[in-house]
């Protein structure tokens, strides 16, 4: 945990309360001499959102210039591994420009190549919105 790092996120001003719990929530798990690589399933239960919610604030923070995700797909198996978070705070950030991506050719995220999430329920892996209330009385019937 770095206090520069939080103390920075809660000086942050115009942002949505969630998005900026969100923010806060990364500025938490960043490490000055490692980075910031928290999985979208400890960010979304630290931030008590979904997962899809969670990509909207952060797709929000990058767009205002204060994160900048990373996405690293390892040549070897071709998944997915641990999603780098620049922090605005950090030494040396630069924020995106609109439509400027990563020169990282074995990234298929940041040479677009990969399609991006889709937060269509019918189309995603990660939008499985259930109602707990609901099964349940339906189990009990």
């Amino acid at each position: 945990m770095s206090h520069d790092a939080t103390n920075w996120a809660i000086k942050q001003r115009g942002l949505k309360p969630t998005t900026k719990i969100v923010l806060w929530h990364l500025c938490d798990r960043f490490n000055a001499d490692f980075g910031c690589f928290p999985s979208q399933v400890r960010l979304a239960h630290d931030c008590e959102i979904s997962r899809a919610t969670l990509n909207r604030h952060l797709d929000e923070l990058e767009a205002r210039g204060l994160i900048r995700r990373i996405r690293v797909i390892d040549p070897k198996t071709g998944q997915q591994r641990p999603t780098r978070y620049l922090l605005g705070c950090e030494p040396g950030f630069a924020p995106r420009g609109p439509g400027q991506v990563e020169g990282d050719s074995t990234n298929p995220f940041e040479a677009g190549e990969a399609e991006t999430p889709c937060l269509n329920l019918t189309q995603t892996r990660v939008s499985k919105m259930t109602n707990p209330v609901s099964q349940i009385a339906t189990l009990t019937l």
